[in-house]
């Protein structure tokens, strides 16, 4: 029982180290999938759009309406100034309370409502009413007709904090590119080790086997000695070379892991293995006509230069503006109500009785017009001396700078697509031949080894024949990572500069 219990034990601990030692299947789809999901980089950029989002509420709320209120309680006594004030002084108490609403409108105007209601009590001889109630609203509309009629500095920081948007979203695109292009570079180099390590591999097993004939035929007498440590001079320099090129795997794999994994993630632990068969990227190198324009108009370094363009247009409309008098027309309409209990006129009020009034009554004055009073009002404001036209010369100077980077920029994106286009088509077409040059170096080995069988080659020949094999078999896989890499390269250049 307890040696049915340890074999079980032993038969689980190996299934979860088994299943821990697994490697992770990774196709180049799904390291980039990886790297978007999980890179810190591109995490960090993702916040950039929601900062930009949270500076455009912030300029819009320039134009949101924005309410007050107010309350209070007043109690004064003075001493009498008139013949009706009585002997013992005026006394006054005032319960007082309002709101406001107001905001500035997007084309140069602003208005304003105020309202307010108070209660009076007093011992004026000359009041109507007492406790008397009062309201009264204002209605103000302020328009700008020169400066700040077609653009004031709200409205530049609202139109640029969109522009702000649009900069940090490309931002973001480029660096979703930029990291795309990484990946893939780093995968293709990955993979790439992983072949070059496979054709020393090879070379080292022709080395051997070279080794094994010549130690047989140095037995029977049919070659030199030192034909033989010739041979094992050979399998050292491919065992050396071996070590170098599994030690270069290792960090091919690690710097993918990097690009691919955040610190934490469960796979960091995991090796990594390609997917078999490895799908090949599928990119036409032959859309000059049409790459070119479509990079123009989807380069985010370019939209950005343009977004800085549009900022600068903005700068320059509000500091010409800036330039402009002054000129406001201000509009403003009263309406006012009253209603209390009427002074009897035993107290001195000389007018004819009335009943009281309750302040619906004093509501109703209001909302009918029964008390209306306007104002209109021009002011004129022109500094003598002011900056404005210095700093908007300025702006249209730098406007002219930017633009001059931009066209400069266009210049350099459609060069540079084009070259990376010639460089993908000179790699596609190197393909062929450094293939056609393996098929010819693995006849000639074949025939140097027929030959050395027959006795009339030697073991320098074949050595030399097996390294023009490997050299031709490094340079193919060479050529394929040249044009991996040209690929990856072809599809991030229509989107982000790619460094030569």
């Amino acid at each position: 029982m307890f040696l049915t219990a340890v074999l079980i034990a032993a038969w689980c601990a190996r299934a979860a180290a088994q299943e821990q030692v697994d490697p992770l299947v990774l196709s180049p789809e799904q390291a980039v999938t990886f790297a978007l999901e999980r890179s810190l980089v591109v995490k960090g950029a993702r916040l950039d759009p929601q900062i930009a989002a949270l500076e455009v509420r912030a300029a819009d709320a320039a134009f949101s309406p924005h309410l007050s209120g107010q309350a209070g309680i007043a109690d004064t006594r003075t001493p009498p100034l008139t013949v009706l004030d009585p002997q013992s002084g005026l006394v006054t108490r005032q319960i007082a309370s309002g709101a406001a609403i107001g905001q500035a409108l997007p084309w140069g105007s602003s208005y304003s409502v105020e309202w307010d209601a108070a209660r009076l009590t007093g011992n004026s001889p000359i009041v109507r009413f007492n406790p008397q109630l009062t309201t009264d609203a204002t209605v103000t509309l302020t328009q700008h007709l020169l400066r700040g009629l077609t653009i004031d500095e709200a409205r530049a920081t609202r139109l640029i904090s969109r522009k702000g948007q649009i900069v940090s979203e490309a931002e973001l695109a480029s660096t979703v590119a930029a990291t795309t292009r990484a990946v893939l570079r780093a995968y293709w180099v990955w993979i790439y080790t992983r072949e070059y390590l496979a054709v020393e591999q090879q070379s080292l097993a022709l080395s051997q086997s070279l080794l094994r004939d010549d130690r047989e035929r140095a037995a029977l007498g049919k070659i030199a000695a030192v034909d033989v440590v010739e041979a094992e001079a050979e399998v050292a320099r491919r065992s050396d070379v071996i070590l170098s090129a599994t030690k270069d795997v290792a960090n091919a794999e690690d710097q993918l892991r990097f690009l691919i994994f955040a610190p934490h993630d469960p796979e960091q632990g995991r090796d990594l293995a390609p997917p078999s068969p490895l799908n090949e990227p599928a990119i036409s190198a032959n859309a000059t006509p049409e790459m070119i324009p479509q990079a123009l108009d989807s380069r985010q370094d370019l939209r950005i230069l343009r977004a800085y363009l549009d900022i600068d247009d903005v700068t320059v409309r509000r500091l010409r503006n800036d330039r402009l008098p002054d000129v406001s027309l201000t509009v403003s309409y009263t309406g006012e109500g009253a209603a209390g209990i009427t002074v009897p006129p035993a107290q001195g009020n000389r007018g004819p009785a009335a009943g009281p009034r309750d302040f619906s009554s004093a509501l109703g004055d209001l909302v009918h017009g029964r008390y209306p009073g306007w104002s209109a009002g021009l002011s004129v404001s022109w500094p003598i001396r002011s900056q404005a036209a210095a700093e908007a010369a300025k702006a249209s100077v730098k406007r002219q700078q930017d633009e001059t980077m931009l066209r400069n920029a266009e210049q350099e994106v459609v060069t540079e697509v084009k070259s990376v286009i010639r460089t993908t088509e000179a790699n596609r077409q190197r393909l062929p031949l450094t293939e056609n040059a393996v098929t010819l170096a693995q006849r000639r080995l074949d025939s140097e080894q027929r030959k050395f069988v027959v006795g009339l080659s030697t073991s320098f020949l074949v050595i030399q024949a097996q390294r023009d094999l490997t050299s031709g078999r490094e340079g193919q896989v060479r050529s394929v990572l040249d044009y991996r890499l040209s690929l990856a390269d072809l599809q991030a250049v229509q989107t982000i500069s790619v460094p030569q």
